[in-house]
């Protein structure tokens, strides 16, 4: 069975980048993933899963509106993928 995807993601701007947090979920998990949506695009911005929050994302551009949301993996050894959380929305304004 997939772990349950975090209850709650908040992102923190951070001089220009974008630092994706995210409550971690109960019982045992491998790691996280971390998405981005622009526009229809989606991408998942880790390349292994993550152990603990935060993220830093730093390709962000500028003024620019991006959803995120975030998934757990399983400890199996298949390391499988739960449901995305809900997505978040920031818009990356720089003073």
């Amino acid at each position: 069975s997939t772990p349950p995807p975090p209850q709650s993601v908040w992102i923190i701007p951070k001089t220009g980048n974008l630092e994706v947090h995210w409550t971690e979920s109960e019982g045992k998990v491998f790691g996280y993933h971390v998405y981005r949506r622009d526009g229809e695009q989606i991408t998942r911005l880790t390349a292994n899963p993550l152990k603990h929050p935060p993220y830093t994302d730093s390709s962000a551009k500028k003024n620019e509106v991006y959803f995120y949301a975030v998934s757990a993996v399983s400890t199996s050894a298949q390391h499988q993928e739960g449901l995305l959380s809900k997505w978040v929305e920031i818009r990356n304004v720089l003073f």
